[in-house]
C-alpha cells in the first residue's frame, strides 16, 4: 500500500513524492523509452518496459522523492 503525490509534472521531468510500506513496484503510464533516467532521493535507479508499453521503477519502503528525467539532462 502506498500514496504517489506528483509535485512536478512536464514532458521531460516528473517529480514524484511517494510513501510506501513496503518495497514496491511505481508504473508510469508515460510510454517507456530508454532516453528516460529516474532516481529515488538521489540515488540512480533503473528504468525498465512494464507491458511492453510503460516505464517502471523499484522503490523501497517508506517516504521518497522520484524523479524521472527525459533524455541526457541532469536531475
Amino acid at each position: 500500500a502506498g500514496t504517489v503525490s506528483p509535485s512536478h509534472y512536464d514532458s521531460d521531468r516528473i517529480e514524484l513524492a511517494i510513501n510506501t510500506t513496503g518495497p514496491a513496484l511505481l508504473v508510469m503510464t508515460n510510454s517507456y523509452n530508454t532516453e528516460w533516467r529516474a532516481e529515488a532521493d538521489g540515488v540512480e535507479i533503473p528504468v525498465f518496459p512494464v507491458d511492453h508499453a510503460f516505464m517502471g521503477v523499484l522503490v523501497q519502503n517508506g517516504t521518497r522523492n522520484v524523479v524521472f528525467r527525459y533524455g541526457g539532462g541532469t536531475y
